[in-house]
């Protein structure tokens, strides 16, 4: 059997039209080494730039011009080359692709021209700082008070973190509390405190800066804001009395000679303990006569800490009662009652290593201790714990008889020579308190009616603004160093500041 299979064109038989120039030239066509470039990992710190080179042909018979695009573009991919290429038939051109990463990324790129394309990829590495507040608006904050922040300083990136600087840039009211670890790990955090401190009221405001080795960034930067909420002013008056500390031993020749004398002095006692607290001096007193077996007083020695001027005076006073024979050898007494100061002893706990040694030596007879007054100098100044010996007397001058031993000795050591004959007590007790107050420590503590804002404390006697004082914050005290200051004993000191306000 015979099939015979016919095959129907429906538009009717294909027509093949030969190229009427065969032997034209063939278009240009730029054809590439590369369809694709992977950079691989760099650290953007250790390695730094990479490149490959991209080789463009023309392959064709005739001249070509074709654009270069970029369908995906990356800031760390970038090729140097004109947008336009044009070549001639078998002309190739090289073209350097780099791959420079600032920051830690993983970078795609797509490079196209009518001919062809290139896709480019290329992971990075390194630190990567940023900074997250807990806030940056601390809101009001009264004068005096402190207000923080908490900020988390994290290392985002796959290198370690290393912070070179953390500065508060402007803004005096705003310091950092604390600081965080200066070297970071991959993935991990440190945190620190900024605290806002106003001095004053008004609207404030601070830039934190943060330097470190992030190549992506050479500074990262946070601004912060606050309101200082205004204190209120305050000024208080005082006068120069620093205080001191002394132990006071009257050293009494209770004979008949002195008796009148004795007598005289009891009505004024309360007056010595008056001045000597004005001055804020902190005092011991006890009295020996060599009648007693040791003082004379009721109690060992009298105390600030126990006795005010109102029960000091009497009981001075009963130490003062002229009986028995006395003795005119005052120093040798002296001498015998610091000997028995010791634990155990009579007088024991009267003298203190802090305090100076006031020996005042009252009689109207010539002193009668054997010894030249240099050796008692030395003899009383070892007795004394603090080292610090004051050696006055009341004892006679003119129409009494003098006491050159006791003249020397109070002259050496600045003490007070006073005339007995005059019978003035009232005199005699201001003389000798002062020779306490005048020995007081140079800086006088100052308990302040409010809390202050220590930036606003103002400190002057008279026109002059001193700058020899300090606050101390634990105990809430200001302290002027009068000495420093060159003022003199009771001279009006005026403070002014701004009384800070409840922080709760």
């Amino acid at each position: 059997m015979l099939l015979l299979l016919l095959a129907c064109d429906p538009f009717g038989p294909i027509t093949v039209t030969p190229d009427p120039n065969p032997d034209r030239p063939s278009p240009g066509v730029i054809e590439a080494n590369l369809s694709a470039v992977d950079f691989g990992e760099r650290s953007v710190l250790l390695d730094g730039p990479t490149s490959r080179t991209l080789t463009l042909e023309n392959v064709g018979e005739l001249e070509r011009a074709a654009p270069l695009v970029w369908l995906v573009s990356d800031p760390a991919i970038f090729l140097d080359a004109p947008t336009l290429l044009e070549l001639s038939p078998g002309e190739r051109i090289d073209l350097e692709l780099v791959f420079d990463p600032s920051t830690e990324a993983e970078s795609n790129a797509a490079l196209a021209w009518p001919d062809g394309s290139l896709s480019l990829s290329g992971s990075s590495t390194a630190p990567v700082a940023r900074m997250l507040p807990s806030r940056q608006d601390f809101g009001a904050v009264p004068v005096g008070c402190r207000d923080q922040s908490s900020v988390a300083l994290l290392n985002d990136g796959s290198e370690t973190l290393l912070v070179d600087t953390l500065e508060v840039e402007g803004g005096e009211d705003f310091n950092l509390a604390s600081l965080p670890s200066f070297t970071i790990n991959p993935g991990n955090q440190a945190s620190f405190e900024l605290e806002f401190a106003p001095m004053s009221g008004g609207q404030r405001g601070t830039t934190l800066v943060l330097r470190s080795n992030d190549p992506s960034a050479e500074s990262t930067a946070i601004t912060f804001t606050a309101v200082g909420v205004d204190g209120i002013p305050v000024q208080e008056e005082f006068s120069y009395l620093p205080g001191a500390s002394v132990d006071l031993l009257f050293v009494v020749d209770s004979g008949p000679d002195t008796a009148n004398d004795l007598l005289a002095a009891q009505a004024w006692t309360e007056s010595l303990f008056e001045r000597l607290n004005i001055g804020q001096v902190d005092w011991h007193a006890t009295v020996v006569n060599g009648e007693s077996d040791c003082h004379s007083t009721y109690d060992a020695y009298l105390s600030s800490e126990t006795y005010t001027p109102a029960t000091a005076g009497p009981a001075l006073a009963l130490g003062l009662n002229p009986a028995g024979a006395g003795t005119p050898a005052l120093l040798e007494l002296a001498s015998e009652a610091l000997e028995r100061s010791d634990p155990g002893e009579c007088l024991a706990g009267f003298l203190r290593p802090e305090a100076h040694l006031h020996v005042v030596t009252i009689s109207a007879r010539s002193e009668a201790s054997s010894g030249s007054s240099g050796a008692w100098l030395s003899t009383l100044g070892s007795l004394t714990p603090s080292g610090q010996l004051v050696v006055s007397a009341v004892a006679g001058d003119g129409s009494c008889p003098s006491s050159p031993k006791l003249q020397d000795l109070s002259a050496a050591t600045q003490g007070e020579y006073l005339d007995i004959c005059t019978g003035d007590w009232d005199t005699f007790f201001a003389a000798l308190a002062q020779v306490s107050v005048e020995r007081s420590k140079p800086e006088m503590p100052l308990a302040l009616d409010h809390l202050p804002v220590p930036e606003t404390i103002e400190v002057y006697s008279g026109t002059k603004r001193l700058s020899a004082w300090t606050w101390d914050p634990v105990l809430e005290l200001l302290s002027v160093n009068g000495a420093a200051e060159d003022l003199e004993i009771g001279a009006e000191l005026r403070v002014s500041y701004t009384a800070a306000q409840d922080c709760d």
